[in-house]
């Protein structure tokens, strides 16, 4: 009996036996369960990621390699703030979302390890124009640690002393993003129903969202007293800078509000109220880069729609949001713009990081200098510059960090991944991910203008949600040599709904 609780078959088909979309509503349960857990280990201590280790390993076992892919998904989207433990057992690095990879991936080997072929997707042009950068730049960083001032270390801005340790958090750490989305691709080619994995994103999102909610209630100030530029350390206590959390929650927001509309009945009520919270999460971040980029992405999908009904009804929410956070947000994006005080209207970048930045430009910047190149830039050892441990500004890092022969591989893979999503928005079979295709293109563009004051080109906690719509960009046979069949609506007449 016991072999045959365990045995894959068993598994697969009580998942098939299972109502559609609930054991994905199971899967989340548990990332739930996870966080909570995780946030009682100052508490409790070790006896939190035993138990944690208990509950992903009962999950993968009994279940299915999907479950432990949904969990992943989950809560790798929060895996920036404090409810995620960055270690367990004492060993660092190590964490939940560490072990549910391991697990998923072990799930699915021996799932697919008999009667079923494993079908890894090959993607040569992420692998060799950004992976492959991205690596080379970071083993060029490993050599400069040495040169990193020790005060980064004594106010806790890094977590490493050693070329290995910024290796691991520089690299190794973002690159889970990288392999979520495969996770995701894994999943998505065997889906019968795979528009029904943005809620994935969606509950993922939602948690990111109520902990903002959360903050802001418990730190007890007003919405006008927390739009000022000083006010905004309330959102600290996630562990998640401002502008981070605005990027990841406007990525979620563009994916989710192109996917309403291929969405019927109970799910498209679903993401309609997630749709909700994280607006509201977004705007009370206050990042004027947040703000702009949710704006835009407001703006562009009333223009694709250009319907009475869609206009009258974003008219009346808005005027419903602007009872309260208007006049906080106008004063909030007039900073510094009145009195024409660039150090306001820039935060202290553009003199303090940038400019100093751009000085010290030579023929160095054709190559690579390696992730957060700033901790050791000259700039940096003189004194002349904030003590940052990025650019603040995507396009500069790019450049600095990669330098230009590099920069601009990975800027050519982000370009050609934007050409992806227009395509298979236009071409994909299932018209609920058409519509999901569309909204990851736009979070293309909120990752450009956002990216003017923050963040980077290459992967970070915030970018997760985009990363999930690779993965299933990659899993209908995107950013292959050969797009799968099953990518054009002819063959979908053809084959069915599957």
């Amino acid at each position: 009996m016991a072999s045959l609780m365990t045995s894959p078959g068993f598994i697969g088909n009580a998942i098939e036996r299972l109502p559609p979309a609930r054991w994905i509503f199971l899967a989340i349960a548990c990332s739930l369960t996870i966080v909570i857990l995780g946030m009682a280990v100052p508490i409790m201590g070790i006896w939190v990621p035993a138990f944690v280790m208990v509950v992903m390993m009962l999950a993968w076992t009994a279940l299915d390699f999907r479950v432990g892919a949904v969990l992943v998904l989950v809560l790798i989207q929060i895996s920036g703030t404090v409810f995620i433990p960055r270690e367990l057992l004492g060993i660092q690095g190590l964490n939940p979302i560490n072990l549910l990879i391991l697990g998923t991936i072990l799930s699915y080997v021996i799932s697919h390890s008999g009667s079923r072929r494993l079908s890894i997707p090959w993607t040569p042009s992420l692998v060799y124009f950004y992976v492959l950068p991205f690596m080379l730049a970071a083993l060029v960083g490993m050599t400069k640690v040495h040169l990193i001032p020790g005060a980064f270390e004594t106010m806790k801005l890094v977590s490493f002393t050693s070329g290995f340790g910024y290796f691991r958090d520089l690299f190794i750490k973002p690159s889970f993003a990288i392999l979520a989305a495969m996770l995701m691709a894994l999943v998505i080619q065997e889906a019968r129903q795979p528009s029904r994995y943005i809620h994935v994103i969606s509950a993922g999102c939602v948690l990111l969202s109520s902990a903002v909610i959360g903050a802001f209630i418990y730190s007890g100030a007003s919405i006008s007293l927390l739009s000022s530029s000083g006010a905004r350390g309330f959102l600290s206590v996630l562990g998640m800078h401002a502008n981070e959390i605005g990027l990841a929650l406007n990525l979620s927001y563009s994916l989710l509000i192109f996917s309403l509309i291929g969405q019927k009945g109970f799910s498209r009520a679903l993401i309609f109220l997630a749709l909700i919270v994280i607006a509201i999460a977004i705007l009370i971040t206050f990042s004027r880069a947040a703000i702009a980029a949710f704006l835009i992405v407001n703006i562009i999908f009333l223009i694709r729609r250009r319907q009475v009904g869609t206009i009258i009804a974003f008219g009346v929410i808005a005027l419903m949001v602007g009872l309260f956070f208007f006049e906080p947000i106008m004063e909030r994006l007039g900073t510094g713009v009145d009195t024409a005080n660039r150090a306001q209207i820039s935060a202290g970048r553009l003199d303090k990081i940038w400019l100093p930045l751009l000085d010290d430009f030579s023929i160095s910047w054709l190559f690579p200098h390696g992730p957060s190149a700033i901790m050791w830039s000259k700039p940096m050892l003189n004194g002349s510059i904030l003590f940052v441990g990025h650019t603040h500004n995507a396009y500069l890092g790019l450049l600095y960090d990669y330098g230009i022969l590099l920069g601009f591989s990975i800027a050519g893979f982000l370009i050609y991944l934007f050409r992806q999503f227009i395509r298979f928005s236009r071409q994909d079979s299932d018209p609920g991910l058409r519509h999901l295709f569309e909204g990851a293109a736009v979070a293309m563009l909120v990752l450009a203008v956002q990216g003017i004051s923050d963040d980077r080109f290459t992967p970070t906690v915030a970018q997760t949600p985009l990363w999930c719509a690779v993965g299933i960009l990659i899993g209908r046979g995107g950013l292959s040599k050969v797009a799968k069949k099953s990518a054009t609506p002819a063959t979908h007449a053809t084959r069915g709904a599957v």
